[in-house]
């Protein structure tokens, strides 16, 4: 294990600068190098006689001598012997072995405790460590990683065991004995004239009685633990989070738990909601439970268990076994007890009170008392999970949090319960915050006066019902009342148009076949086209809102559609927009019209673009969603279940709430006049649902906008092969032959567009028998002698429609082929033929050359 190197050390500290000075042989070499430049001086002065040259070759020998003694180390050679004497008196006294050793890894130095706890004789040449276990190779690892350590100047530790052989007693055969050794290294500066790390220092100590008595201790404790595992009542603790840090075996038992698990718990788990409020009220320092109470604890299979809990702070002693300071983290000690084994506990009375106070607790709504200036006080658990309140001191104000419209009618109750009146309306309230911020929940409030409960200043009973599932599903239905109704009214207004629009198209059609381009009023004509053909989009747009489109579902990623769509984006975008994809692995499949969900993301797009008009970040994001996951989003309508999710999401300006309720809406818009129909979130809307999918927004001004789409997700089944091979022959080229001589049936309610589409037909060669309802088409095929090869047919007429026509026409016509035109969508009325009933659709409104197309290619298979 790793060493502080900067724990304070003799060694350390020292730098062994004496211990490796030089012997104190150099002393007399020294001394005998003085007294021969003194006989120097003197000589020179006798042979020179000149006085002051002898002094100044006096002080000049003397200067020498200065320097040759200071780099030998002569000047301060006491300092250094008594350092040297410390360090040995320290080091020779030291239970421990110690060896030193230079960068070189060559032994300088070692203690005799270095030879006795190796079990070895002093010998002249000391060797290292790594000699003396080299044959070992048990314990090869740990002696490595202290020979790497040493080699690399850094600070480790370990510990090993090690085996001796042992001379058996009275001539009894050898015997191996276990020991346990602790070896550090550490390393240290040598005084050799600079301050770097050049040395080590291995200690090394034997711990066997230490690790004896360590092991005794952990086989106590473990002991300890068993027996407090099997013991008559359950344990657990809890920390300020309400995380369940520690539970015993018989609660383990109890709840149907494991006794050790990696996943962590937390006291939801364990008890209902009003059971945490009532637990997690006293969850704080040098605080007890109120009393011993009743809960009822809720085991891993759902099932419950009638419990006695009495919980008080414990000691944590985390930091204290880390070597930590600062505060000990807080836990709460919780003694739980089989409410069948109380009886034997508990006297009958209090056991009538607990039990009351159980019923009281664990009720469905919410009980408290109150005060006429809104004090709440003996709030159950229900009370506080809808107040999201976790006191009971009587300092909560309901007037603080409900919603300042509902203060005035809880005013008026209070006044009544304070005067005694028997019979309180009830109040409907919408809670918030403590700060005035509403919230989703809300509730309904009834009121008694409370009598003999003055002593708290309670001036009546209240008691509350949680409404907020039941307003939401309001909510949401009223919604999606307002949105069928607007998509029926759209629907029918798009039917009505696309029969105006088939004849303007039509009739358009046929005036252009009748004049050249050179002809003056070609281009008007041509114009006119291309107008009623953007009306047409417009009212496919309506369709689509009210779920009344023709969709061709496919089997699709959503990450190949994204793929697809994203160079189109790109140039839809501009340069100020940066375009982020991020793609789901191994994403589910969905089941949806690839083109229509084309149209999705690109108008999602293009709303994020103009919401970002200085630009900004576009991000697409796709993710399975499993059913678990799916619940988050219950009660914004989503089903439960498994779904792919499309996010799309902008870094733009945000919509305030009152756009978001109506975003979906048609014609609906917040930009300019002219730059927008609001048709496009209602097409999104539309597609969607009709995809059996969900779509919601979240937004915030000034920070940007979320629309998330989640579709279903599509299991795939083996098909027949025979399906493929249908749909492949459907796949085909239309032909460039519009002619024919066959005999249809055209029965049309719309004047103009069966006119339009009589002289269209005809002109291609078509015999073409008329009529204006189903029942006059009857009377026609009755009335016709020949044959009749096609029948092209409206779906919705007065007196009988299209498919209820079809079903009286197979009597007489069994084989005949049938075309279906109509301005709703394909499965708006093919549930209305019988099953296994063939037919072609073409959607108005249609062209003359979509028409006779369809028509040549019905007739020839």
């Amino acid at each position: 294990m790793p060493v502080d190197p900067q724990q304070p050390d003799l060694v350390q500290e020292g730098r062994l600068s004496a211990m490796l000075m030089r012997p104190g042989k150099y002393r007399t070499i020294l001394c005998l190098g003085l007294l021969a430049l003194v006989l120097m001086a003197a000589f020179f002065l006798q042979e020179f006689n000149f006085l002051l040259m002898g002094i100044l070759g006096l002080l000049a020998t003397v200067g020498v001598f200065a320097v040759l003694a200071y780099s030998a180390g002569v000047l301060d050679l006491q300092t250094e012997n008594r350092s040297a004497n410390i360090f040995a008196a320290y080091a020779e006294n030291l239970n421990d072995g110690m060896m030193i050793t230079n960068k070189k890894g060559e032994v300088i130095y070692a203690n005799d405790a270095y030879f006795h706890i190796l079990r070895r004789k002093r010998e002249k040449v000391i060797p290292t460590v790594e000699t003396f276990f080299s044959g070992d190779p048990s314990i090869a690892e740990p002696l490595y990683r202290l020979c790497q350590a040493a080699t690399q100047l850094r600070a480790w530790e370990d510990e090993f065991p090690v085996e001796d052989v042992v001379d058996g007693v009275d001539g009894a055969e050898p015997e191996r004995q276990v020991r346990w050794l602790r070896i550090s290294v550490r390393p240290i500066t040598l005084k050799d004239g600079s301050d770097k790390v050049n040395g080590v220092v291995w200690r090394i100590a034997d711990i066997t009685l230490e690790r004896s008595t360590r092991d005794q201790e952990y086989k106590s404790l473990i002991t300890a633990v068993r027996h407090f595992d099997q013991a008559p009542v359950g344990f657990f603790t809890l920390n300020v989070d309400g995380d369940v840090t520690y539970m015993n075996g018989t609660f383990a038992d109890w709840m149907q738990l494991p006794h050790q698990s990696a996943d962590p718990l937390h006291l939801t788990s364990i008890l209902p909601a009003e059971g945490v409020q009532l637990l997690t009220q006293s969850l704080t320092p040098h605080s007890q439970l109120r009393s011993v109470q009743y809960y009822d604890l809720v085991r891993s299979d759902g099932s419950t268990i009638s419990a006695i809990l009495y919980g008080q702070p414990v000691d944590d002693f985390s930091n204290e076994m880390a070597g930590t300071v600062g505060p000990e983290p807080f836990h709460y000690g919780v003694v739980a007890l089989l409410a069948d084994d109380a009886p034997q506990l508990f006297e009958p009375q209090r056991m009538t009170e607990m039990r009351l106070e159980q019923f009281y607790h664990s009720a469905p709504i919410g009980i408290a008392t109150i005060s006429e200036e809104g004090g709440i006080s003996n709030a159950n658990g229900s009370f506080r999970v809808l107040l999201g309140s976790g006191s009971d001191t009587g300092k909560d104000n309901l007037f603080e949090l409900i919603e300042e419209d509902d203060r005035e009618a809880l005013k008026t109750a209070l006044e009544n319960a304070a005067n005694g009146n028997a019979v309180i309306a009830p109040v409907d309230v919408k809670f918030c915050h403590g700060e005035g911020v509403a919230d989703e929940r809300s509730g309904q409030l009834y009121l008694s006066p409370a009598r003999d409960m003055t002593e708290d200043g309670a001036v009546g009973i209240i008691y509350a019902i949680d409404t907020s599932k039941q307003r939401a599903l309001e909510v949401q239905f009223a919604q999606s009342q307002k949105m069928q109704a607007v998509g029926q009214l759209a629907g029918g207004i798009a039917h009505d148009f696309n029969n105006v629009l088939t004849a303007i198209i039509g009739y358009c059609d046929l005036l252009i076949g009748s004049h050249r381009p050179t002809d003056p009023s070609f281009k008007d004509m041509m114009h006119i086209k291309q107008n009623a053909n953007r009306a047409a989009s417009l009212v496919r747009h309506l369709l689509a809102f009210s779920r009344q489109q023709t969709l061709r579902p496919e089997v699709l990623s959503l990450n190949n559609v994204i793929q697809d769509v994203t160079a189109m984006l790109s140039r839809l975008l501009g340069e100020k927009v940066e375009l982020k994809v991020v793609h789901g692995r191994d994403l589910w499949s969905v089941k949806a019209d690839n083109h229509q969900f084309d149209q999705v993301i690109i108008n999602l797009a293009v709303n994020a673009r103009d919401a970002m008009a200085d630009g900004g970040i576009l991000t697409l994001r796709t993710e399975n969603i499993a059913e678990h996951r799916s619940l988050d989003e219950e009660k914004r309508g989503l089903k439960p279940g498994e779904y792919v999710l499309l996010e799309i999401s902008d870094s733009g300006c945000g919509m305030p709430q009152s756009v978001i309720d109506k975003i979906f809406e048609p014609f609906f818009t917040t930009k300019d006049i002219g730059k927008g129909t609001g048709l496009g979130l209602s097409m999104v809307y539309g597609i969607v649902k009709q995809t059996d999918g969900y779509i919601f927004v979240d937004s915030v001004e000034g920070e940007g906008t979320s629309f998330k789409i989640y579709l279903p997700r599509h299991v795939e089944e083996d098909k027949p092969q025979i399906e493929a091979d249908v749909q492949e022959a459907v796949v085909q080229e239309r032909p460039r032959d519009m002619t024919g001589s066959e005999t249809l049936l055209l029965v049309e309610d719309e004047e103009a567009v069966r006119s339009f589409a009589v002289r269209a037909l005809t002109t291609r060669g078509y015999n073409v028998l008329e009529a204006s309802s189903g029942v006059d088409a009857l009377e026609v095929v009755a009335n016709h002698e020949g044959r009749i090869d096609l029948v092209v047919s409206d779906v919705m007429m007065p007196e009988m429609d299209g498919p209820t026509m079809l079903s009286h026409l197979r009597e007489s016509l069994p084989d005949v082929k049938v075309i279906f035109i109509s301005g709703y969508a394909e499965d708006a009325f093919d549930k209305n033929l019988k099953k296994g009933e063939s037919f072609t659709f073409l959607p108005k409104p249609f062209s003359l050359k979509q028409l006779a197309a369809t028509v040549k290619e019905t007739l020839e298979g």
